[in-house]
C-alpha cells in the first residue's frame, strides 16, 4: 500500500477498509479495490425477490426516493439500463453504498435498502456485471459487481452535461450471451412484464424502450363494480360495464411527500360549480346521455383538494402525484362492497386487494383506497407488507377522506339531475 493511502487491486477484507478508513476520517477511495461477496450468501438469501426480473422494480424504487420525473429504461440483448436523474440538490454518497453492501441487514436507510436488494437481486440472472454508477459535473464514480459476485469500485472523469448542476444516476446489468437466444428473448418479455404489471401507479413517467409505459385509469377504480347494460330478460346475452363512483377525491401530494401516479378521467363531461364542485353534466358528450359510462366518465363527480382545500378541476392535471386517492360508491350498486385498498410503494403497486377486517369495513364500506407509502413495515424484499397493528391503523387514518367525499357528493348531487336508482337510499 503506498503512503499516500492509495490502494491497490488485490483482494481486501471490505469490513476491515470501511473499519480503517472511519478510523482515519477518510470515507473516499483514491484508487481501485475489489470485494470478495462469497461470504455474505447468507446475507443475498434474505435479500431473495420474487423473479429474476424483480431487480428492476428496486431499481424504480430507489428513483422515486430521489423524487425523478423520468426514468428511462432500456432492455437490450446484451445489456439492461435504468437511468435517472434526481431533483436538483439532492446527493448521494457513494461510500455509504459500501458500507451497506458489507453489512446490508444492519442498513437503516430506505435508499439504500432497496439499491442494495437491487445489487444482490442481479445476482440471480445471467449477469456478466451489474453497474451503479453517480455523475455530477465532470466526476463520476462507478460500483461494478461482476458473475463471481466480486465488487470493483473506481472514480473517472466524464463530459460535462447541459445540466452540470443535476446528477445523473444509471443502473446497468451486462448480461451473458448464451447461444440459446430464445432463453434471452424470453427473458426480456419477462422483464418488460414484471414493469408492465407493479409500475401501473408510478408518479414518475417511466419511458421502456422508448415508449411511455402505461399508467392506471381512473376507471380501473371501480372496476370490480360492474352493471348489466340490459336486463337479462331481454337479450339472451348481456354485456356488462363498469358502474360509475360516485366521487372520485384525488388528494395531491406535496413536493417531497411520497406520491402514486393515476390518469384523471377526462374533463371535458364534466363543469365547474361553485367554483370548486366538479360535477358531471348530462349529455355533454352524447345526447340524452343519463349517466356517467364509469370509463371516460368515471365518476359522477371528480373532487381535488390540495393542502387541505377542495380546488377546481381547472388546475388539474392529466397526469399529477397524488398522495391519496378514494374511489366512493354511496348510494348506488358498490356501496354494498367490501373496501379495496392499493397501495402504492415508492412507484411499485405491492398491495391491489380487498382487506376483510371488521373496522375496516365499518369506515370503508363501498370505497377504494390508493395510497402512496414509504415507511410501512415489509419483509426484507420489500414486497409484502406486515400486516400488524401499525398498518391498520395507518389505513384508518385515511378515514377522514371518506367523509369529505361524502359531504362533496351530497352537495353536488343537488346540481345534478341524478336517475331515481342513484337515489336509493342504502343503510351503510
Amino acid at each position: 500500500m503506498e503512503k499516500d493511502g492509495r490502494r491497490s487491486q488485490e483482494e481486501l477484507n471490505f469490513e476491515r477498509f470501511i473499519a480503517e478508513r472511519f478510523a482515519d476520517g477518510e470515507h473516499d477511495s483514491e484508487g481501485q479495490f475489489t470485494v470478495d461477496l462469497r461470504k455474505a450468501s447468507d446475507k443475498v438469501a434474505a435479500f431473495a425477490l420474487p423473479s429474476d426480473s424483480h431487480y428492476l422494480l428496486k431499481v424504480v424504487q430507489v428513483a422515486h426516493r430521489f423524487r425523478t420525473e423520468e426514468i428511462r429504461v432500456d432492455i437490450g440483448r446484451f445489456r439492461t439500463t435504468l437511468e435517472f436523474h434526481p431533483v436538483v440538490g439532492q446527493e448521494f454518497e457513494m461510500e455509504r453504498l459500501y458500507t451497506a453492501l458489507a453489512d446490508p441487514l444492519g442498513t437503516e436507510d430506505p435508499l439504500l435498502v432497496d439499491l442494495v436488494a437491487a445489487l444482490y437481486g442481479t445476482l440471480k440472472t445471467d449477469l456478466q456485471e451489474a453497474t451503479w454508477e453517480h455523475q455530477l459535473g465532470v466526476q463520476g464514480q462507478r460500483l461494478v459487481v461482476d458473475r463471481s459476485r466480486r465488487v470493483h469500485c473506481e472514480r473517472y472523469e466524464c463530459e460535462l452535461s447541459e445540466e452540470p448542476d443535476r446528477a445523473r444516476l444509471l443502473f446497468s446489468v451486462t448480461h451473458a450471451n448464451p447461444w440459446m437466444f430464445w432463453k434471452g428473448a424470453r427473458h426480456r418479455a419477462e422483464s418488460a412484464a414484471v414493469l408492465r404489471q407493479f409500475c401501473r401507479h408510478s408518479a414518475a413517467k417511466i419511458v421502456l424502450d422508448g415508449t411511455d409505459l402505461v399508467i392506471a385509469s381512473a376507471s380501473e377504480i371501480n372496476s370490480h363494480v360492474q352493471r348489466l347494460a340490459y336486463e337479462p330478460a331481454e337479450l339472451t346475452s348481456s354485456i356488462n360495464f363498469t358502474e360509475p363512483a360516485s366521487n372520485i377525491l384525488f388528494e395531491l401530494a406535496g413536493e417531497d411527500d411520497p406520491a402514486l401516479g393515476i390518469s384523471r378521467p377526462s374533463l371535458s363531461a364534466y363543469l365547474v360549480r361553485r367554483e370548486v364542485m366538479n360535477v358531471w353534466a348530462q349529455g355533454m358528450r352524447v345526447n340524452n346521455t343519463l349517466r356517467p359510462d364509469g370509463q371516460s366518465s368515471a365518476a359522477w363527480m371528480l373532487q381535488f383538494r390540495r393542502d387541505g382545500e377542495n380546488i377546481s378541476m381547472r388546475w388539474a392535471r392529466k397526469r399529477d402525484r397524488y398522495s391519496a386517492v378514494l374511489g366512493l360508491n354511496f348510494k348506488n350498486a358498490g356501496s354494498k362492497e367490501p373496501p379495496r385498498f392499493t397501495i402504492v410503494r415508492s412507484g411499485i403497486t405491492v398491495v391491489e386487494r380487498a382487506i376483510r377486517d371488521p373496522e375496516l369495513e365499518e369506515v370503508f364500506r363501498g370505497c377504494h383506497l390508493l395510497i402512496a407509502d414509504e415507511t410501512l413495515k415489509t419483509d426484507l424484499s420489500g414486497f409484502q407488507y406486515v400486516e400488524d397493528e401499525d398498518f391498520r391503523q395507518r389505513l384508518l387514518s385515511y378515514a377522514p377522506l371518506v367523509e369529505e367525499a361524502r359531504a362533496y357528493y351530497q352537495v353536488g348531487g343537488e346540481m345534478m339531475n341524478i336517475p331515481e336508482k342513484e337515489k336509493l337510499t342504502f343503510d351503510i
